[in-house]
């Protein structure tokens, strides 16, 4: 599975993650969490542990910049993604870095509208660890 399918599957579910330190944390209702599912979250907590975060920023940034940012004071341009600042693999690639194109993913996917058309993001709330 991967961290994209992950993401939309708890997303569906209800299901809120988070990063404590170096845990993946989720906030869930009784019985949702099933074995294989807890069996994903710890096979890609590599992949949430980066996206996770780059996710937070991003719903943070809503109202500050155009874009979600993860960072905002990130500084991108050739060679550095636009919404964290991290360094791409290839010095003159431009855009946003593996991590922050799959949190944009999961960040519009949980965006809606408020009555006047404005983009509200979701809240990340704490959770138990993974």
């Amino acid at each position: 599975m991967t961290t994209q399918v992950l993401l939309a599957a708890c997303r569906r579910l209800g299901i809120q993650l988070d990063v404590d330190g170096a845990l993946v944390t989720y906030a869930a209702a009784p019985g949702v969490m099933t074995p294989e599912l807890i069996d994903a979250l710890r096979v890609a907590k590599p992949e949430l542990l980066q996206v996770l975060p780059r996710l937070a920023g991003m719903r943070a940034s809503v109202g500050q910049v155009p874009i979600p940012c993860s960072r905002l004071e990130s500084c991108g341009g050739p060679g550095r993604c636009f919404s964290c600042g991290d360094r791409h693999e290839h010095p003159q690639a431009y855009g946003r870095c593996t991590w922050c194109s799959i949190a944009v993913e999961a960040f519009y996917a949980t965006q809606h509208a408020d009555e006047d058309g404005i983009v509200v993001a979701a809240d990340a709330p704490q959770g138990r660890p993974a």
